[in-house]
């Protein structure tokens, strides 16, 4: 089975930092990487076993600088790293994932409002996955019956657009724009009954305007 996915997941963060300061971006997670460091004891080293978190997944990191003409000088680190399993490591009986990353780096110089866009950090990776009935998947050339393989190729590419803008503080005259939230396409609770509510009453209106009758009568049948 084959996928190819480019833009899997849009994303659109806000990201404030002052002149010169590095902000971030993660949109991952962390995972747990054991470490050995030995300690000496009285007749040796006694192996302790501690604990970092790692962080995976897509980062940005970048560094604005302000230059005398008033344009943006703009540092950007993109990465993207994966847990990849197949070259991890076992440690007493443990398996500690690698980190499979894709990284670039560049500096280039914006206006206020400019856009520019990153990418080539593409990821093309083939896994294969096997399904086995325990103790009979094992057999010799009859364990093939009761197994089953899958493949997967993926391949995805990263797109980074970012456009910086310089924010400056309001004057006491100014007024700060509210966000707009967003409309709901379905009708609420309150709206929904009240729209009934109005059908209702024109339903009753239009039957009783058809039952009343001005004007001359034509031939009745006698009660």
């Amino acid at each position: 089975m084959e996928e190819r996915d480019i833009s899997q997941i849009l994303a659109e963060p806000t990201l404030l930092t002052v002149d010169g300061k590095t902000a971030s971006f993660l949109a991952g997670g962390q995972f747990p990487f054991p470490t050995i460091t030995a300690t000496p004891t009285g007749g040796g080293t006694a192996p302790i076993v501690t604990v970092q978190f790692k962080p995976y997944g897509v980062q940005l990191d970048f560094t604005p600088t302000i230059t005398a003409n008033g344009m943006i000088d703009l540092k950007v680190t993109p990465e993207v790293s994966t847990l990849d399993f197949t070259n991890g490591v076992t440690l007493d009986g443990f398996l500690i994932p690698a980190l499979d990353s894709r990284k670039a780096d560049t500096e280039v110089i914006l206006g206020d409002g400019e856009s520019f866009a990153i990418a080539g950090l593409i990821d093309d990776r083939v896994i294969q996955t096997i399904d086995k009935v325990p103790w009979l998947g094992d057999i010799p050339i009859l364990g093939q019956l009761f197994r089953s393989a899958s493949t997967k190729k993926t391949n995805t590419e990263l797109l980074v657009l970012i456009t910086p803008h310089l924010v400056k503080p309001m004057t006491k005259d100014e007024k700060a724009k509210l966000p707009d939230y967003p409309v709901s396409f379905l009708p609420s609770n309150t709206e929904l009954k009240a729209a009934q509510e109005e059908n209702g009453k024109k339903a009753a209106a239009k039957k009783m305007k058809s039952a009343d009758f001005d004007g001359p009568r034509g031939h009745e049948d006698p009660q």
